[in-house]
C-alpha cells in the first residue's frame, strides 16, 4: 500500500477532496482583517444566495468564491473554538491564534 501511495505522490497526484480550498492562517486572517476594517465587523454572511446550497454553488463568480472561502473560514473557527477552549486539541486554532483573534475585536459567539 506504501508504494502505491509513493507512487501516486511521485506522479502528482492531490489526495485533498475535491472542492476543498485550504486557506492557510495569514492570508484567512489578513482577509478577515481587512473585511473588519471595510465593515466594522467580523460576522461574514454567507455570500451564497439563500436558493442555492453551499455545497451545490459551483464557485463560477470568482468575488462570491473569495468570499464564501472566507465564509467558511471563519465558520470553522466558531466550529472549532468551544472545543479548544475546553482543552482540545484543534489543528486550526492555538493560543497565538486565538490571541489574533481577539486583538482585532474578533468575538467567538
Amino acid at each position: 500500500m506504501k508504494y502505491r501511495y509513493n507512487a501516486l505522490r511521485e506522479a502528482g497526484f492531490d489526495f485533498r477532496p475535491r472542492n476543498v480550498d485550504v486557506v492557510p492562517w495569514n492570508a484567512g486572517f489578513e482577509e478577515l482583517v481587512a473585511f473588519g476594517r471595510l465593515n466594522g465587523h467580523y460576522n461574514v454572511p454567507c455570500p451564497i444566495p439563500g436558493n442555492l446550497s453551499a455545497d451545490r454553488y459551483n464557485g463560477d463568480d470568482e468575488q462570491v468564491s473569495n468570499a464564501f472561502r472566507l465564509y467558511k473560514w471563519v465558520k470553522r473557527i466558531l466550529n472549532e473554538y468551544p472545543a479548544y477552549s475546553s482543552g482540545k486539541s484543534s489543528r486550526l486554532l492555538n493560543e497565538e491564534r486565538v490571541r489574533q483573534l481577539t486583538d482585532i475585536g474578533f468575538e467567538f459567539n
